[in-house]
């Protein structure tokens, strides 16, 4: 993994992985608030530089609770997705318009 200090607040806050270590970096770990615990894992599926998906633990349990994703790689979010009861099943899947 590398670190990162995102905001230059000298916190480490970010943390990038290369997770079929061919030496692109394809996910990263970001703890927007700096509290010790994750709040989003972001992929790059293709690893293009591009997250198509934004994993985010809303209420700080260790479970995912939404979802982003930039399904034509235009680094805008096309659809949100809920786990609503956090059994790790995507329960509704919102379009964005």
């Amino acid at each position: 993994a590398r670190t990162d200090d995102f905001n230059k607040n000298g916190v480490i806050d970010t943390w990038y992985v290369d997770d079929n270590k061919n030496g692109i970096i394809d996910t990263a770990f970001v703890d927007d608030n700096e509290d010790g615990l994750v709040e989003a894992i972001l992929i790059d599926e293709n690893e293009n530089n591009i997250w198509e998906i934004q994993i985010i633990d809303d209420d700080l349990d260790g479970n995912p609770d939404r979802a982003f994703l930039d399904n034509n790689e235009d680094k805008k979010v096309d659809t949100i997705a809920y786990d609503y009861d956090q059994d790790g099943t995507w329960d509704k899947f919102e379009k964005v318009s």
